[in-house]
């Protein structure tokens, strides 16, 4: 019986951390999380969770190219369906034939117990068989025939085993070539994954090194804008001097006014592009905030494609146990055909 308090919400809650902290949630995991519960209990509702999870995932969510995704998932389904319609086609003829050897056995059974109390009445009244001896003889030559054709048809129902066979082996070298070629499939999304954490390492290294850069400049302007305030303030203290000191230098004081002016324009010149700039900072931290969430939910992906990589092995395995089966059905089948030759061989000796 399960504890109380242990519920399929709570066992989803616990598999969804797992997955979002990067590990595979399994029992142990899920057991951990919730500090409580048994095996039996969070096994059943955390495979319930994981195959509503498997049919909410897209192909789009895989990280996987989407032609891949295609080209694996059909091929898959293509050799499930052909192994299961050619395991139903065997299962049919072969019994089918068992069933046709089986009448065609009782046949020559029942055939020669007819021959046998032939046999008996011919020996209780010799003398007036003698006539029907020829007739007996055709009979006896019939039968040799009709056993001729029923071992000549179990030959043939071993041939077709044997194809049957080779067919089996077929669809299991198919199998793990499928196989095979997941797992270069799974080498290929993996290199991809590095090759793209290392291009967004080498831009997030970029960044900061312009990141620095603007800093400094930052640092340049700021020291410019200090300078030109002692300036300013410098003009500010000579033109109130020269104003004081003689009217008649009232041109030169207009000349220091244009001075004033224009170091005034500087400073508004500066003042612009240090605002410049510290926008420009404010986007690139912007910008490497959002590479840094694309860099998690890369990793948030990488774990799907695992879970799915471990769902496509489950039901790789699955298909070669039928494919076992199949070889098991067909070990019965022979038995079965040694059986009825066995009981062949034993209506010939008698």
């Amino acid at each position: 019986m399960a504890r109380p308090g242990v519920t399929y919400r709570e066992v989803a809650e616990a598999a969804t951390t797992l997955t979002h902290q990067g590990h595979s949630p399994t029992v142990d995991g899920v057991r951990a999380v919730l500090g409580t519960g048994s095996k039996s209990t969070i096994g059943p509702l955390l495979k319930q969770w994981k195959a509503q999870q498997a049919e909410q995932v897209s192909e789009a969510e895989t990280g996987l190219p989407a032609a891949l995704v295609a080209v694996v998932k059909g091929l898959y389904e293509s050799l499930q369906q052909q192994a299961q319609s050619q395991i139903d086609t065997v299962k049919e003829e072969t019994q089918a034939q068992v069933e046709a050897a089986r009448q065609a056995q009782a046949a020559a059974e029942a055939h020669q117990q007819a021959l046998e109390k032939e046999v008996n009445r011919q020996q209780a009244a010799y003398q007036r068989l003698l006539e029907e001896k020829e007739t007996l003889n055709i009979a006896l030559e019939e039968t040799q025939r009709a056993q001729l054709t029923l071992q000549a048809e179990a030959e043939g129902l071993q041939e077709r085993l044997e194809d049957r066979t080779q067919v089996a082996q077929d669809l299991k070298q198919q199998l793990t070539q499928a196989q095979t070629n997941l797992e270069h499939y799974r080498e290929a999304a993996r290199q991809q994954r590095e090759q793209e954490r290392a291009d967004f390492e080498r831009q997030n290294r970029r960044l900061e090194q312009i990141l620095k850069e603007n800093r400094a400049e930052r640092h340049l302007l700021q020291a410019s804008c200090t300078q030109l305030e002692k300036d300013q303030a410098q003009c500010q203290a000579e033109r109130d001097q020269l104003r004081a000191e003689n009217a008649s230098l009232h041109e030169q004081g207009g000349q220091l006014q244009q001075k004033l002016e224009q170091t005034q324009r500087q400073w508004a010149e500066g003042e612009g592009r240090y605002q410049a700039l510290a926008q420009t900072h404010q986007e690139l931290i912007t910008k490497l905030e959002a590479q840094e969430k694309a860099f998690l939910e890369a990793e948030k992906q990488k774990a799907r494609v695992q879970e799915k990589v471990a769902a496509l092995s489950v039901a790789l395995q699955n298909a070669q146990d039928k494919i076992e089966g199949l070889q098991n059905e067909n070990r019965i089948l022979a038995q079965e055909k040694a059986a009825i030759e066995g009981q062949f061989k034993q209506w010939q000796q008698t």
